[in-house]
């Protein structure tokens, strides 16, 4: 009986800043020999409406852009979040 296919898949972090630069990210991602099975990112700050030109261009992975309206502070240190 053959193994199973390994998947892997990437998550990346961001805020809507970074949005302008996440094609190009994207295209790094998709051009190994064996792109990602799926990429999911988390961007704080912004709104469906501004990840839908990335959405709309064909990637060979599924991806899936979750839009959060405020800032999520997930990536700042414990102690930086402890004294706000």
């Amino acid at each position: 009986m053959p193994a199973p296919r390994r998947t892997f898949g990437v998550a990346i972090p961001g805020y809507i800043v970074h949005l302008p630069t996440l094609p190009r990210l994207l295209d790094s991602i998709a051009t190994p020999t064996r792109p990602a099975d799926r990429v999911v990112i988390s961007a704080s700050n912004c709104t469906d409406a501004d990840a839908a030109p990335i959405l709309s261009r064909g990637w060979p992975f599924p991806l899936r852009i979750i839009c959060h309206g405020s800032p999520q502070r997930v990536a700042e240190p414990e102690h930086r979040r402890a004294r706000s």
